[in-house]
Protein backbone atom coordinates (compact mmCIF):
# COMPACT_ATOMS: atom_id res chain seq x y z
CA UNK A 1 0.00 0.00 0.00
CA UNK A 2 1.52 3.14 -1.29
CA UNK A 3 0.58 6.75 0.68
CA UNK A 4 1.74 9.69 -1.11
CA UNK A 5 4.82 7.86 -3.40
CA UNK A 6 6.76 10.61 -4.44
CA UNK A 7 10.54 10.57 -5.62
CA UNK A 8 12.49 12.15 -3.20
CA UNK A 9 15.57 13.16 -4.10
CA UNK A 10 18.32 13.97 -1.91
CA UNK A 11 19.63 17.12 -2.96
CA UNK A 12 18.18 21.04 -2.64
CA UNK A 13 15.17 21.87 -4.03
CA UNK A 14 12.77 24.95 -4.36
CA UNK A 15 9.93 24.83 -2.35
CA UNK A 16 6.25 25.55 -4.03
CA UNK A 17 6.01 27.82 -0.98
CA UNK A 18 7.92 31.23 -0.39
CA UNK A 19 7.60 32.88 3.02
CA UNK A 20 7.55 36.70 3.15
CA UNK A 21 10.48 38.07 5.12
CA UNK A 22 8.93 39.27 8.02
CA UNK A 23 9.01 43.24 8.56
CA UNK A 24 10.70 43.75 4.79
CA UNK A 25 7.90 42.74 2.26
CA UNK A 26 10.73 40.56 1.14
CA UNK A 27 10.09 36.79 -0.44
CA UNK A 28 12.28 34.20 1.19
CA UNK A 29 13.01 31.69 -0.87
CA UNK A 30 13.16 28.20 1.19
CA UNK A 31 14.71 25.25 -0.34
CA UNK A 32 13.74 21.60 1.06
CA UNK A 33 16.85 18.90 1.75
CA UNK A 34 14.91 14.94 1.33
CA UNK A 35 16.60 11.76 1.03
CA UNK A 36 17.01 10.33 -2.32
CA UNK A 37 14.87 7.88 -4.91
CA UNK A 38 12.62 6.86 -1.44
CA UNK A 39 8.99 6.85 -1.55
CA UNK A 40 6.65 7.15 1.66
CA UNK A 41 4.74 3.81 1.71
CA UNK A 42 2.70 2.40 4.39
CA UNK A 43 4.27 -1.30 5.17
CA UNK A 44 2.51 -4.24 6.44
CA UNK A 45 2.10 -4.28 9.97
CA UNK A 46 0.73 -6.41 12.69
CA UNK A 47 -2.38 -5.74 14.27
CA UNK A 48 -0.64 -6.51 17.50
CA UNK A 49 1.90 -4.00 16.98
CA UNK A 50 -0.73 -1.30 16.37
CA UNK A 51 -2.48 -1.92 19.90
CA UNK A 52 0.67 -2.16 21.37
CA UNK A 53 2.02 1.52 19.89
CA UNK A 54 -1.59 2.74 20.51
CA UNK A 55 -1.27 1.51 24.46
CA UNK A 56 1.86 3.11 24.49
CA UNK A 57 1.22 6.34 23.55
CA UNK A 58 -2.15 6.27 25.83
CA UNK A 59 0.51 5.46 28.96
CA UNK A 60 2.49 8.20 27.60
CA UNK A 61 -0.44 10.61 27.39
CA UNK A 62 -1.79 9.88 31.29
CA UNK A 63 1.66 10.59 32.14
CA UNK A 64 2.37 13.88 30.64
CA UNK A 65 -1.07 14.95 31.82
CA UNK A 66 0.14 14.06 35.76
CA UNK A 67 3.51 15.89 34.74
CA UNK A 68 1.55 19.43 33.08
CA UNK A 69 -1.41 19.18 36.49
CA UNK A 70 1.78 19.49 38.22
CA UNK A 71 3.45 22.85 36.55
CA UNK A 72 3.00 25.88 38.45
CA UNK A 73 1.68 27.95 35.59
CA UNK A 74 -1.12 25.26 35.05
CA UNK A 75 -1.99 24.02 38.45
CA UNK A 76 -5.60 24.44 39.08
CA UNK A 77 -6.64 25.74 35.61
CA UNK A 78 -7.58 24.39 31.73
CA UNK A 79 -5.16 21.76 30.33
CA UNK A 80 -6.23 20.81 26.84
CA UNK A 81 -3.12 19.43 24.34
CA UNK A 82 -2.43 16.99 21.72
CA UNK A 83 -0.05 13.69 23.40
CA UNK A 84 -0.67 12.60 19.57
CA UNK A 85 1.46 15.51 18.21
CA UNK A 86 4.20 15.44 20.68
CA UNK A 87 4.60 11.84 20.71
CA UNK A 88 4.85 11.93 16.91
CA UNK A 89 7.68 15.29 16.90
CA UNK A 90 9.28 13.23 19.23
CA UNK A 91 9.97 10.33 17.51
CA UNK A 92 10.74 12.12 14.82
CA UNK A 93 13.76 13.12 16.68
CA UNK A 94 14.12 9.91 18.58
CA UNK A 95 14.99 8.44 15.66
CA UNK A 96 18.16 10.60 15.50
CA UNK A 97 18.85 9.18 18.69
CA UNK A 98 22.13 6.99 20.11
CA UNK A 99 22.98 5.46 22.95
CA UNK A 100 21.75 6.67 26.21
CA UNK A 101 20.03 9.68 24.97
CA UNK A 102 18.13 7.12 22.78
CA UNK A 103 17.48 4.53 25.71
CA UNK A 104 15.96 7.58 27.42
CA UNK A 105 13.86 8.75 25.10
CA UNK A 106 12.58 5.23 24.12
CA UNK A 107 11.65 4.82 28.15
CA UNK A 108 10.10 8.34 28.38
CA UNK A 109 7.55 7.63 25.32
CA UNK A 110 6.88 4.89 27.27
CA UNK A 111 7.39 2.39 23.84
CA UNK A 112 7.94 -1.39 24.41
CA UNK A 113 8.33 -2.34 20.33
CA UNK A 114 11.77 -2.02 18.38
CA UNK A 115 12.73 0.90 17.13
CA UNK A 116 11.99 0.33 13.49
CA UNK A 117 8.44 -1.12 14.31
CA UNK A 118 8.29 2.17 16.37
CA UNK A 119 8.64 4.44 13.07
CA UNK A 120 6.12 1.55 10.70
CA UNK A 121 3.45 1.74 13.73
CA UNK A 122 3.37 5.70 13.29
CA UNK A 123 3.67 5.61 9.91
CA UNK A 124 1.12 3.60 9.96
CA UNK A 125 -1.46 5.36 12.03
CA UNK A 126 -0.47 9.38 10.53
CA UNK A 127 -1.88 7.54 7.24
CA UNK A 128 -4.87 5.56 8.90
CA UNK A 129 -5.54 9.02 10.80
CA UNK A 130 -5.62 11.31 7.43
CA UNK A 131 -7.49 8.84 5.51
CA UNK A 132 -10.06 8.57 8.24
CA UNK A 133 -10.45 12.79 8.41
CA UNK A 134 -10.68 13.10 4.64
CA UNK A 135 -13.55 12.90 2.01
CA UNK A 136 -15.88 13.30 5.13
CA UNK A 137 -17.16 17.22 4.81
CA UNK A 138 -18.43 16.63 8.57
CA UNK A 139 -15.23 15.46 9.58
CA UNK A 140 -11.77 17.23 8.95
CA UNK A 141 -8.28 15.65 10.30
CA UNK A 142 -4.86 16.73 9.06
CA UNK A 143 -1.85 15.44 10.97
CA UNK A 144 1.58 17.26 9.19
CA UNK A 145 5.03 16.95 9.38
CA UNK A 146 7.53 19.26 8.92
CA UNK A 147 11.54 19.85 10.19
CA UNK A 148 13.47 23.24 9.71
CA UNK A 149 17.18 22.80 9.20
CA UNK A 150 20.36 25.32 9.49
CA UNK A 151 20.71 25.77 5.88
CA UNK A 152 24.53 24.29 6.19
CA UNK A 153 23.85 21.60 8.48
CA UNK A 154 25.46 18.51 7.23
CA UNK A 155 22.13 15.91 7.79
CA UNK A 156 23.15 12.26 7.26
CA UNK A 157 21.48 10.56 4.64
CA UNK A 158 20.36 7.84 6.97
CA UNK A 159 18.22 9.83 9.09
CA UNK A 160 16.86 11.82 6.05
CA UNK A 161 15.46 8.16 4.29
CA UNK A 162 13.77 7.61 7.49
CA UNK A 163 12.09 10.60 7.58
CA UNK A 164 10.91 10.47 4.56
CA UNK A 165 9.68 6.67 4.36
CA UNK A 166 8.29 6.81 7.69
CA UNK A 167 6.84 10.96 8.17
CA UNK A 168 6.54 12.21 4.47
CA UNK A 169 8.76 14.78 6.09
CA UNK A 170 11.93 16.18 4.40
CA UNK A 171 13.59 19.65 5.94
CA UNK A 172 13.04 22.94 4.58
CA UNK A 173 16.36 25.00 5.27
CA UNK A 174 16.43 28.12 6.92
CA UNK A 175 19.47 30.65 8.28
CA UNK A 176 19.07 30.15 11.86
CA UNK A 177 22.90 31.61 12.73
CA UNK A 178 22.31 34.48 10.63
CA UNK A 179 18.21 35.23 10.92
CA UNK A 180 17.34 33.27 14.12
CA UNK A 181 13.75 35.60 14.58
CA UNK A 182 13.02 35.87 10.60
CA UNK A 183 13.35 31.85 10.86
CA UNK A 184 11.20 31.40 13.99
CA UNK A 185 8.56 33.96 12.35
CA UNK A 186 8.55 31.94 9.10
CA UNK A 187 8.05 28.85 11.24
CA UNK A 188 5.41 30.15 13.27
CA UNK A 189 3.67 31.18 9.97
CA UNK A 190 3.59 27.33 8.46
CA UNK A 191 2.08 26.12 11.75
CA UNK A 192 -0.72 28.67 11.61
CA UNK A 193 -1.63 28.34 8.08
CA UNK A 194 -1.74 24.75 9.13
CA UNK A 195 -3.75 24.86 11.88
CA UNK A 196 -6.35 27.25 9.98
CA UNK A 197 -4.88 30.14 12.24
CA UNK A 198 -5.82 28.77 15.13
CA UNK A 199 -2.52 28.14 16.55
CA UNK A 200 -0.32 31.30 16.62
CA UNK A 201 3.29 31.88 17.64
CA UNK A 202 3.98 28.53 18.15
CA UNK A 203 7.88 29.84 18.98
CA UNK A 204 7.72 32.16 21.31
CA UNK A 205 10.51 35.27 21.10
CA UNK A 206 13.92 34.35 22.16
CA UNK A 207 13.08 30.29 21.48
CA UNK A 208 15.38 30.22 18.27
CA UNK A 209 18.77 31.44 18.33
CA UNK A 210 22.06 31.27 16.60
CA UNK A 211 23.06 28.14 17.92
CA UNK A 212 19.89 26.37 16.68
CA UNK A 213 20.21 23.78 14.36
CA UNK A 214 17.00 21.89 13.21
CA UNK A 215 13.25 21.97 14.60
CA UNK A 216 11.21 19.05 14.24
CA UNK A 217 7.65 19.82 14.06
CA UNK A 218 4.06 18.39 14.13
CA UNK A 219 0.76 20.15 13.61
CA UNK A 220 -2.90 18.34 13.68
CA UNK A 221 -5.89 19.90 13.00
CA UNK A 222 -9.93 18.55 13.98
CA UNK A 223 -12.56 19.58 13.06
CA UNK A 224 -15.90 17.66 13.10
CA UNK A 225 -19.81 17.66 13.40
CA UNK A 226 -21.62 15.78 16.58
CA UNK A 227 -23.21 12.51 15.25
CA UNK A 228 -26.33 14.02 17.67
CA UNK A 229 -25.64 17.55 18.23
CA UNK A 230 -27.08 19.96 20.92
CA UNK A 231 -29.76 21.89 19.80
CA UNK A 232 -28.86 25.70 20.60
CA UNK A 233 -32.64 26.55 21.50
CA UNK A 234 -31.96 24.37 24.36
CA UNK A 235 -28.75 25.87 25.65
CA UNK A 236 -29.46 28.09 28.50
CA UNK A 237 -26.78 30.18 31.26
CA UNK A 238 -26.56 27.83 34.12
CA UNK A 239 -24.15 27.64 37.15
CA UNK A 240 -21.27 26.24 36.75
CA UNK A 241 -19.53 25.00 40.05
CA UNK A 242 -15.77 25.53 40.48
CA UNK A 243 -13.16 23.09 42.12
CA UNK A 244 -13.35 25.62 45.30
CA UNK A 245 -16.75 25.98 45.72
CA UNK A 246 -17.41 29.07 43.64
CA UNK A 247 -20.61 28.96 41.25
CA UNK A 248 -19.95 31.12 37.65
CA UNK A 249 -22.56 31.41 34.98
CA UNK A 250 -21.54 30.06 31.99
CA UNK A 251 -23.86 28.95 28.83
CA UNK A 252 -25.14 25.08 29.54
CA UNK A 253 -25.99 22.75 26.29
CA UNK A 254 -28.61 20.32 26.94
CA UNK A 255 -28.79 17.44 24.31
CA UNK A 256 -32.27 16.84 25.32
CA UNK A 257 -35.29 18.78 27.00
CA UNK A 258 -35.08 18.56 30.87
CA UNK A 259 -37.67 15.87 31.28
CA UNK A 260 -36.55 13.90 28.26
CA UNK A 261 -33.33 11.80 27.67
CA UNK A 262 -31.56 10.69 24.86
CA UNK A 263 -30.02 6.50 24.36
CA UNK A 264 -26.19 7.15 24.37
CA UNK A 265 -23.22 5.38 24.97
CA UNK A 266 -22.24 5.52 29.27
CA UNK A 267 -20.73 3.76 32.21
CA UNK A 268 -20.51 4.32 35.72
CA UNK A 269 -17.38 2.94 37.19
CA UNK A 270 -16.40 3.10 41.00
CA UNK A 271 -14.82 6.30 40.18
CA UNK A 272 -16.51 8.40 37.44
CA UNK A 273 -19.51 9.38 35.40
CA UNK A 274 -18.06 8.86 31.84
CA UNK A 275 -20.10 9.62 28.52
CA UNK A 276 -19.58 8.52 24.85
CA UNK A 277 -20.25 11.51 22.27
CA UNK A 278 -19.85 10.43 18.97
CA UNK A 279 -18.72 12.50 16.06
CA UNK A 280 -20.47 12.45 12.27
CA UNK A 281 -19.00 9.11 10.76
CA UNK A 282 -18.40 7.30 14.29
CA UNK A 283 -14.78 7.24 13.12
CA UNK A 284 -14.35 9.61 16.48
CA UNK A 285 -15.69 10.70 19.80
CA UNK A 286 -15.27 12.58 22.84
CA UNK A 287 -15.37 10.62 26.14
CA UNK A 288 -16.21 13.32 28.53
CA UNK A 289 -15.89 12.03 32.37
CA UNK A 290 -17.11 13.20 35.67
CA UNK A 291 -15.60 12.65 39.06
CA UNK A 292 -18.10 10.01 41.09
CA UNK A 293 -17.48 11.71 44.19
CA UNK A 294 -15.01 14.79 45.41
CA UNK A 295 -13.69 17.00 42.97
CA UNK A 296 -11.69 16.69 40.21
CA UNK A 297 -7.98 17.00 41.61
CA UNK A 298 -8.21 13.88 43.44
CA UNK A 299 -9.84 12.06 40.63
CA UNK A 300 -6.89 12.70 38.63
CA UNK A 301 -4.38 11.15 40.74
CA UNK A 302 -5.58 7.85 40.23
CA UNK A 303 -6.37 8.31 36.68
CA UNK A 304 -4.36 6.32 34.72
CA UNK A 305 -4.34 3.82 31.33
CA UNK A 306 -6.26 1.48 33.59
CA UNK A 307 -9.02 3.26 34.69
CA UNK A 308 -9.60 5.24 31.05
CA UNK A 309 -9.46 1.38 29.77
CA UNK A 310 -12.24 -0.30 32.13
CA UNK A 311 -14.39 3.19 31.18
CA UNK A 312 -14.33 2.43 27.44
CA UNK A 313 -14.69 -1.37 27.78
CA UNK A 314 -17.73 -0.73 30.10
CA UNK A 315 -19.62 1.58 27.10
CA UNK A 316 -23.18 0.72 26.69
CA UNK A 317 -26.19 2.39 25.18
CA UNK A 318 -28.38 3.95 27.73
CA UNK A 319 -31.21 6.48 28.30
CA UNK A 320 -29.74 9.62 30.35
CA UNK A 321 -29.73 13.57 30.05
CA UNK A 322 -26.67 14.62 28.93
CA UNK A 323 -25.36 18.72 29.59
CA UNK A 324 -22.54 19.72 28.42
CA UNK A 325 -20.54 23.56 28.80
CA UNK A 326 -19.82 25.77 25.89
CA UNK A 327 -16.69 26.57 25.40
CA UNK A 328 -13.41 27.71 23.63
CA UNK A 329 -9.68 27.74 25.13
CA UNK A 330 -6.76 27.85 24.03
CA UNK A 331 -3.12 27.70 25.60
CA UNK A 332 -0.10 29.53 25.70
CA UNK A 333 2.88 27.95 24.28
CA UNK A 334 4.28 25.38 27.03
CA UNK A 335 7.71 23.96 27.91
CA UNK A 336 7.46 20.64 28.12
CA UNK A 337 11.62 20.33 28.91
CA UNK A 338 10.34 19.88 32.63
CA UNK A 339 7.93 17.63 32.72
CA UNK A 340 9.49 15.57 30.24
CA UNK A 341 12.66 15.22 32.18
CA UNK A 342 10.50 14.22 35.21
CA UNK A 343 9.14 10.93 33.11
CA UNK A 344 13.04 10.42 32.26
CA UNK A 345 14.20 12.43 29.08
CA UNK A 346 17.23 13.60 30.89
CA UNK A 347 20.18 13.52 28.45
CA UNK A 348 18.63 14.42 25.52
CA UNK A 349 19.06 17.92 27.08
CA UNK A 350 22.52 18.07 27.95
CA UNK A 351 25.73 18.41 26.70
CA UNK A 352 25.87 14.51 26.85
CA UNK A 353 23.39 13.72 24.43
CA UNK A 354 24.09 11.75 21.46
CA UNK A 355 21.99 12.46 18.23
CA UNK A 356 24.88 11.37 16.11
CA UNK A 357 22.64 9.96 13.25
CA UNK A 358 21.85 13.10 12.25
CA UNK A 359 24.76 14.44 11.56
CA UNK A 360 27.48 12.53 12.39
CA UNK A 361 28.63 14.67 15.18
CA UNK A 362 27.65 14.82 18.99
CA UNK A 363 27.02 18.48 19.35
CA UNK A 364 23.06 18.70 18.70
CA UNK A 365 20.92 18.56 22.09
CA UNK A 366 17.40 19.66 22.22
CA UNK A 367 16.94 23.10 23.41
CA UNK A 368 13.40 22.46 24.60
CA UNK A 369 10.24 21.24 23.59
CA UNK A 370 7.15 23.68 22.29
CA UNK A 371 3.47 22.94 22.43
CA UNK A 372 0.77 24.71 21.83
CA UNK A 373 -3.48 23.41 21.65
CA UNK A 374 -6.89 25.30 20.96
CA UNK A 375 -10.69 23.84 21.25
CA UNK A 376 -13.69 25.36 20.57
CA UNK A 377 -16.94 22.87 21.78
CA UNK A 378 -20.28 23.80 20.74
CA UNK A 379 -23.45 22.57 19.64
CA UNK A 380 -22.31 21.38 15.88
CA UNK A 381 -18.94 19.88 17.30
CA UNK A 382 -15.99 20.65 17.88
CA UNK A 383 -12.55 22.05 16.51
CA UNK A 384 -9.20 21.48 17.76
CA UNK A 385 -5.44 22.36 16.40
CA UNK A 386 -2.45 21.38 17.95
CA UNK A 387 1.90 22.24 17.05
CA UNK A 388 4.30 20.95 18.90
CA UNK A 389 8.33 21.89 17.48
CA UNK A 390 11.66 20.39 19.22
CA UNK A 391 14.13 22.85 18.94
CA UNK A 392 17.63 21.57 18.93
CA UNK A 393 20.87 23.48 19.56
CA UNK A 394 24.20 22.41 18.66
CA UNK A 395 26.57 22.19 21.70
CA UNK A 396 29.07 24.96 21.58
CA UNK A 397 25.79 27.17 22.81
CA UNK A 398 25.93 25.93 26.15
CA UNK A 399 29.61 26.29 26.65
CA UNK A 400 29.88 29.98 25.31
CA UNK A 401 30.23 32.41 27.96
CA UNK A 402 30.59 36.18 28.15
CA UNK A 403 34.34 37.22 29.62
CA UNK A 404 33.21 39.87 32.33
CA UNK A 405 36.52 40.64 34.64
CA UNK A 406 34.82 42.16 37.45
CA UNK A 407 35.70 39.49 40.32
CA UNK A 408 39.42 37.58 40.57
CA UNK A 409 40.80 35.99 37.76
CA UNK A 410 44.25 34.33 36.94
CA UNK A 411 46.06 35.15 33.58
CA UNK A 412 49.17 33.80 31.86
CA UNK A 413 51.74 35.56 29.70
CA UNK A 414 52.69 33.14 26.91
CA UNK A 415 54.86 32.72 23.88
CA UNK A 416 52.35 31.18 21.05
CA UNK A 417 54.85 29.09 18.95
CA UNK A 418 56.68 27.46 21.93
CA UNK A 419 53.88 27.36 24.74
CA UNK A 420 56.43 29.08 26.68
CA UNK A 421 54.95 30.79 29.65
CA UNK A 422 56.83 34.11 29.98
CA UNK A 423 54.75 35.63 33.11
CA UNK A 424 51.89 34.58 35.52
CA UNK A 425 49.48 36.00 38.07
CA UNK A 426 46.35 36.49 39.82
CA UNK A 427 43.97 39.66 40.23
CA UNK A 428 42.55 40.23 43.62
CA UNK A 429 42.05 43.54 43.97
CA UNK A 430 42.57 45.80 40.73
CA UNK A 431 43.00 48.67 42.99
CA UNK A 432 46.02 47.56 44.25
CA UNK A 433 49.10 49.32 43.38
CA UNK A 434 51.45 46.65 44.84
CA UNK A 435 54.71 47.77 46.53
Amino acid sequence: MIYNAVAIVFMLIGCSTTPTGPGTGNIMEIKELRAENVSREIPDIQESHVKTLVKNNSAFAFDLYKQLTLMPEISGKNIFFSPFSISTALTMTFAGAEGQTESEMYAALRFTLVESEVHKVFNYLDNDLNNAGSGNQQTSLSIINQLWGQFDWPFQKPFLEKLAKNYGAGINLLNFSGEPDSSRIIINQWVEEKTQDKIKNLLPEGSIDHATALVLTNVIYFLADWKMKFDPNLTKNSDFTMEDGKKITIPLMNLSEIDKKVKIRSVITDKSIAVELPYAGNRFAMIAMLPKAGNLSVFEQSFDTTEFANICSGLDTTELRVVLPRFSFGTPSMKLKEPLQQMGMKVPFTDNADFSEMDGTRTLFIDNVYHKAFITVNESGTEAAAATAVVMNWESSRKTYDFIGNRPFLYVIRDQKTGTILFMGRVMDPSDNGE
